[in-house]
């Protein structure tokens, strides 16, 4: 019985040169394959001067990256490695909570130098967006907060382009407990000509976007909920009157007192401002035990949706307690002020003429 074709053409005398050529083909396949993989894999070693044994960890808040991950500092030196598939900002966290950001890039090797009495002083090499993070960082040293976030925000408006920039926004302004929603949005704007399909920047427009937009000097964006009394509330639930929008919860007891304290707060303003409080509540019933308890007065919704509430994404809200206070023309004067302030916005929002 004769042979499949395919068979004797790869045995014939004259196939032998182009088996051995498939041979090689498949050969330098493997061997990129394997290059390929290896090019992703990201290395961070270093060491320490003045430890001997100790650890630190390593987050990032791409979504690529799970978690933490620890890093063992063995005689004052560690090596780390891990595949990443694109250029990422990472943040190393050490024991004592001081932040350092480090890009890292796809199989690229950065290496860390430092003491551990001057942690601040750190040197990252390996490419030029850390050694440009290090020259940063030794030139804010004795700095003021306010100068140093000033110096950061000049450092991304000459730099668009760099992942160092994109680390500086992170930490200065992505971070930042209360950003300010003008300048936040200004730097965006600038950095997404050069970063648009960064994930980094898509993240942070993620969960900034809803906040940066939602603050001084804007409206709010138009919204729709039902109240626990079963009515329709919309973004123009004021009546033409100033309003404060709070957001609370009843299962801590740190994030339920701020909303029962905002009855003395608001008493002397009563008639004059609308109040809407906004659980984030899973459970109603515990909402009106709290409600009625304290006497809370205003508008109030508990969607049971918590976080995902679409209220909460609409409006930017990042954490409790938090408020937005609106001028009865419907602009928001002020977002997330602690009790001193909101009494303070609320004397000068009603002082007599």
């Amino acid at each position: 019985m004769s042979k499949p074709f395919y068979h004797r053409l790869y045995n014939s005398r004259r196939s032998k040169k182009l088996r051995g050529l498939y041979n090689l083909c498949f050969i330098c396949i493997i061997a990129l394959t394997s290059c390929g993989n290896s090019n992703n894999e990201f290395t961070l070693k270093g060491q320490f001067r003045h430890l001997q044994d100790g650890r630190f960890f390593l987050y990032s808040t791409d979504p690529s990256w799970e978690g933490f991950d620890t890093v063992q500092i063995s005689d004052g030196k560690f090596t780390y490695s891990r595949m990443i598939e694109d250029t990422l900002i990472l943040t190393i966290q050490y024991p004592n909570f001081i932040q350092m950001p480090v890009v890292a890039i796809p199989g690229g090797t950065v290496k860390l130098q430092g003491d551990a009495n001057n942690l601040l002083q750190t040197k990252i090499k390996g490419n030029k967006e850390n050694e440009l993070l290090t020259e940063f960082r030794q030139s804010i040293a004795g700095k003021s907060d306010k100068q140093v976030k000033t110096l950061a925000e000049n450092f991304i408006i000459e730099h668009p382009e760099r992942y160092a920039s994109l680390a500086l926004f992170h930490i200065y302004f992505a971070c930042a407990e209360q950003p300010d929603g003008e300048k936040t949005r200004k730097l965006l704007n600038l950095l997404t000509p050069y970063s648009s399909r960064r994930s980094a920047l898509i993240h942070y427009r993620n969960i900034l976007e809803p906040y940066i937009y939602v603050s001084k000097g804007e409206r709010l964006p138009s919204f729709r909920a039902i109240s626990l009394d079963g009515d329709t509330i919309t973004e123009a639930f004021q009546k033409d009157k100033p309003a404060l929008i709070t957001f609370w919860n009843t299962w801590t007891k740190d994030m339920q007192e701020p909303a029962t304290r905002l009855k003395t707060i608001t008493q002397p303003y009563r008639k004059k401002l609308s109040l809407l409080n906004i659980s984030l509540d899973a459970d109603t019933t515990a909402t009106l035990r709290a409600i009625r308890h304290d006497s809370i007065p205003g508008i109030h919704i508990c969607d049971r949706d918590s976080w995902q509430s679409e209220i909460v994404s609409k409006l930017g809200i990042r954490y409790f307690p938090s408020n937005i206070l609106l001028s009865a023309a419907g602009e928001i004067i002020a977002r997330d002020l602690d009790e001193g302030q909101l009494q303070t916005a609320l004397q000068d929002l009603f002082q007599e003429p």
